[in-house]
Protein backbone atom coordinates (compact mmCIF):
# COMPACT_ATOMS: atom_id res chain seq x y z
CA UNK A 1 0.00 0.00 0.00
CA UNK A 2 1.48 3.36 -0.96
CA UNK A 3 2.31 5.57 2.02
CA UNK A 4 0.13 8.35 0.67
CA UNK A 5 -2.94 6.12 1.10
CA UNK A 6 -2.22 5.23 4.71
CA UNK A 7 -3.53 7.58 7.38
CA UNK A 8 -5.65 7.84 10.46
CA UNK A 9 -9.41 7.65 10.25
CA UNK A 10 -9.61 11.29 11.33
CA UNK A 11 -7.31 12.37 8.51
CA UNK A 12 -9.21 10.42 5.86
CA UNK A 13 -12.53 11.78 7.14
CA UNK A 14 -11.22 15.34 7.06
CA UNK A 15 -9.81 14.77 3.57
CA UNK A 16 -13.10 13.40 2.29
CA UNK A 17 -14.94 16.41 3.68
CA UNK A 18 -12.83 18.91 1.77
CA UNK A 19 -12.37 17.18 -1.59
CA UNK A 20 -13.46 14.18 -3.61
CA UNK A 21 -11.19 11.14 -3.03
CA UNK A 22 -8.85 9.96 -5.76
CA UNK A 23 -9.55 6.65 -7.44
CA UNK A 24 -6.71 5.04 -5.44
CA UNK A 25 -8.13 6.39 -2.18
CA UNK A 26 -11.64 5.19 -3.01
CA UNK A 27 -10.38 1.72 -3.91
CA UNK A 28 -8.25 1.54 -0.76
CA UNK A 29 -11.21 2.56 1.41
CA UNK A 30 -13.54 0.00 -0.18
CA UNK A 31 -10.90 -2.75 0.07
CA UNK A 32 -10.27 -2.01 3.75
CA UNK A 33 -13.97 -2.11 4.53
CA UNK A 34 -14.51 -5.41 2.70
CA UNK A 35 -11.35 -6.95 4.14
CA UNK A 36 -12.66 -6.08 7.61
CA UNK A 37 -15.64 -8.37 7.13
CA UNK A 38 -15.56 -12.04 8.10
CA UNK A 39 -13.91 -14.11 5.37
CA UNK A 40 -17.14 -16.05 4.87
CA UNK A 41 -18.93 -12.99 3.46
CA UNK A 42 -16.14 -11.06 1.67
CA UNK A 43 -16.82 -12.46 -1.80
CA UNK A 44 -20.55 -11.80 -1.42
CA UNK A 45 -19.80 -8.21 -0.35
CA UNK A 46 -17.45 -7.73 -3.31
CA UNK A 47 -20.05 -9.14 -5.70
CA UNK A 48 -22.77 -6.87 -4.32
CA UNK A 49 -20.49 -3.84 -4.51
CA UNK A 50 -19.64 -4.62 -8.13
CA UNK A 51 -23.33 -5.02 -8.98
CA UNK A 52 -24.16 -1.71 -7.30
CA UNK A 53 -21.44 0.12 -9.21
CA UNK A 54 -22.44 -1.44 -12.53
CA UNK A 55 -26.09 -0.51 -11.95
CA UNK A 56 -25.06 3.07 -11.21
CA UNK A 57 -23.00 3.26 -14.40
CA UNK A 58 -25.87 1.83 -16.44
CA UNK A 59 -28.30 4.34 -14.88
CA UNK A 60 -25.92 7.23 -15.62
CA UNK A 61 -25.56 6.13 -19.24
CA UNK A 62 -29.33 5.82 -19.63
CA UNK A 63 -29.83 9.34 -18.24
CA UNK A 64 -27.19 10.73 -20.59
CA UNK A 65 -28.99 9.20 -23.60
CA UNK A 66 -32.30 10.82 -22.64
Amino acid sequence: IPDRLIGSAATSTATRGSRRPTIDEAIEHAAQEIEGLPSTVRLEALSRLQLRIMQGVADDQARNRS
